[in-house]
């Protein structure tokens, strides 16, 4: 049987898998077990987590942060 556990935070989100002899949280693509609980939208394109909590500074009115 798999086990799977998700934690969808205000800042971060966080999943982890049950394994003999503990836990393991999984990394994102950038390498962090966090992943920004963030979304911005571009004049084309949306991006999310670690690439969208880099843009909020310069495109504020367009991303979306702290959700839950």
């Amino acid at each position: 049987m798999s086990v799977v556990g998700f934690d969808i935070g205000n800042l971060n989100c966080y999943i982890a898998i049950a394994k003999q002899g503990g836990i393991e949280v999984i990394t994102n693509d950038d390498s962090l077990h966090g992943t920004p609980a963030c979304v911005a939208f571009g004049s084309r394109n949306r991006s999310m987590g670690v690439a969208a909590r880099q843009a909020v500074n310069s495109n504020f009115k367009n991303s979306i942060i702290n959700f839950k």
